[in-house]
């Protein structure tokens, strides 16, 4: 039976890799900056964004501040695919890959949910309630979980990856550089939590994981759909209560 194999020849390379440097630093700030600028902005034209319960803010932080900035960016990117005659197919977006890698993928997941579990149930959030999830708060976290799970792992790792290994970049660099961009990615919580410890905090474990779920994805052959599935897994489990608490915190603190 003949296995597709993902490579990344079927992508075309970015010009220099002065270039591919530069769109990777763009696509990493360009979600933050899409973020802070929607939190700066929403206010001023919908009341319940200042006024709102703690539901009403939270929502609007979720679907609007929050997936609105990534799935610009990812359509923003596929239609530059599109124009070069590429697809997301190619980065192996339905490749299943390999068993082990899939394991890889969901064991750096678990261990990172378990520690998000960890902090709310600290914060009172029974077990129950952050496994499985009703009413907004399952709505919110199958959101947040499909949003990162497509929106970042096409990105960091499908794109970011295949292009540093298109510019002849070695497997270290294809690996840790896109997860420090990931990383990078996330500085909008020193704006959240208006910390800049307790954003590097979220930041530099973020870039780790990243970097891990980049490991999976070479194991796979380049398959994305481990690193996809485990994202949204991680995501689903914790971060979207993660995110209601910051929202209470900041009405009620």
């Amino acid at each position: 039976m003949h296995t597709h194999i993902i490579t990344p020849d079927s992508i075309l390379p970015e010009r220099s890799k002065t270039r591919l440097w530069l769109t990777c630093l763009a696509l990493s700030l360009a979600m933050p900056i899409l973020f802070i600028s929607l939190q700066k902005l929403l206010p001023v034209y919908v009341s319940a964004t200042l006024h709102g319960s703690v539901t009403q803010r939270y929502l609007i932080n979720i679907f609007i501040s929050g997936g609105v900035p990534e799935w610009l960016t990812l359509l923003g990117r596929w239609l530059l695919m599109r124009s070069r005659g590429e697809g997301f197919r190619a980065l192996g977006i339905w490749h299943a890959g390999k068993w082990y890698a899939g394991i890889q993928a969901s064991g750096m997941a678990a261990l990172s949910a378990s520690n998000n579990v960890r902090i709310l149930q600290h914060f009172g959030v029974p077990l129950h309630s952050i496994f499985f999830p009703t009413g907004i708060h399952l709505l919110s976290a199958l959101f947040v979980g499909l949003t990162a799970g497509l929106c970042e792992e096409i990105i960091f790792r499908g794109y970011m990856m295949t292009q540093f290994a298109r510019l002849g970049y070695g497997k270290a660099l294809q690996v840790i550089v896109p997860g420090l961009f990931f990383g990078l990615m996330h500085i909008s919580y020193i704006s959240t939590t208006h910390s800049v410890v307790a954003g590097l905090g979220i930041m530099v474990p973020t870039a780790i994981l990243g970097m891990l779920w980049g490991v999976a994805y070479l194991l796979g052959r380049r398959s994305l759909l481990p690193c996809i599935v485990a994202h949204f897994l991680n995501d689903f489990i914790g971060v979207a209560w993660m995110l209601f608490l910051m929202t209470s915190h900041a009405l009620h603190g």
